[in-house]
């Protein structure tokens, strides 16, 4: 029984130690902005359940890796919509939402600043490509007109009229 007991006590202590270990890597990747290791070693050292770490630390850890991956993946977004790379911009909002499902963090006021922050500038960038492109429709059908080309010009007025306006982009379809 003495045997048995020595070697519980041995391995409570191994992982103890190797929990600790691991909460200091998550420390170490926060503080060096791999805020995606971070979380991997967070979920590594839960998952066997915490020990000697307070609740309310473990949390702020989440919660601040959480956020770092948020704005990152926003900004991605937001350079993937000034490149014309509005699928890789949709997926990105994809992955950062099953992210802050999946760790019931929407509430946070940190992350719902970074998301709406972003996503109003992805749409705003988003209008500006649309306006773009309704000015190049414009440039197409006063060329159309000067041809005396009616019915091509028509067709381009048709389909300049259809380019979607959203709630947060109001379109300059008068000329």
């Amino acid at each position: 029984v003495n045997n048995k007991t020595k070697q519980g006590i041995t391995s409570v202590t191994a992982m103890t130690e190797e929990m600790e270990a691991k909460f200091a890597e998550t420390k170490e990747y926060l503080a060096i902005g791999s805020f995606d290791k971070a979380l991997e070693a967070l979920d590594e050292a839960t998952k066997g359940g915490v020990q000697g770490a307070s609740e309310a630390d473990i949390d702020n850890m989440y919660l601040m890796a959480i956020r770092e991956i948020t704005a990152k993946r926003m900004s991605a977004a937001e350079f993937a919509v000034w490149q014309g790379e509005q699928d890789v911009a949709d997926s990105l909002i994809a992955v950062t939402n099953e992210l802050i499902t999946t760790y019931d963090v929407a509430l946070d006021t940190g992350i719902a600043r970074i998301m709406k922050s972003y996503l109003l500038t992805l749409d705003k960038k988003l209008c500006n490509k649309r306006q773009d492109e309704l000015d190049a429709y414009i440039y197409g059908i006063t060329d159309c007109l000067k041809r005396k080309e009616f019915v091509a010009a028509e067709k381009l007025v048709r389909t300049a009229l259809a380019v979607p306006e959203s709630k947060n982009c109001k379109l300059d379809k008068t000329r």
